[in-house]
């Protein structure tokens, strides 16, 4: 959804969206997000403060992922409350430097006078979902030997123990 910003001045520009699973557009870097699981509520408000523009959202939904340790996709809720400041590239105002302060660490530089909504959305998923999915605390994962998921079930393996390198080195502190 493409927001000019030309039209925001002195009243915020507010967008509630109700997103279906077929919005998610899997991308080919990504694996690990499969999509929505449900309708993604998306409430945001565009205001302008001087030069630049505060995006304030809520997003609320669940969001299909699959697990690091066993690779079975899982659903988790998703709920984020976030805040963006979006300023004016500095190429378009002559500078060709400027200074950022800590505040500034949430800002994204506009390339125009144009914003897409579904983006904000998308990169605000991708911050709030930690960085290693797991379908619970107690995944037991793969079997490194065959593969077998032992979240449902024990193999018949035999797994080596390994020792380490430096193990020897205990019978000489003794």
């Amino acid at each position: 959804m493409l927001i000019d910003l030309k039209t925001i001045n002195h009243t915020p520009g507010h967008y509630n969206l109700n997103l279906q699973p077929d919005w998610w557009v899997k991308n080919d870097e990504d694996d690990q997000i499969l999509g929505l699981d449900g309708p993604l509520a998306a409430d945001l408000k565009i205001a302008r403060s001087g030069s630049k523009f505060i995006v304030t959202g809520q997003l609320s939904g669940k969001v299909k992922l699959l697990c690091d340790r066993c690779l079975e996709p899982f659903s988790r809720d998703l709920q984020s409350e976030f805040e963006i400041s979006l300023l004016p590239n500095a190429k378009d105002h002559n500078q060709s430097e400027i200074e950022l302060i800590r505040n500034d660490l949430d800002c994204h530089f506009l390339l125009g006078d144009e914003i897409e909504l579904f983006d904000i959305i998308r990169d605000q998923i991708y911050l709030t979902m930690s960085i290693k999915y797991l379908c619970s605390e107690r995944c037991r994962g793969l079997c490194t030997v065959c593969g077998e998921n032992l979240n449902l079930g024990s193999c018949n393996c035999k797994t080596e123990t390994w020792q380490h390198s430096f193990s020897n080195l205990r019978t000489l502190l003794s």
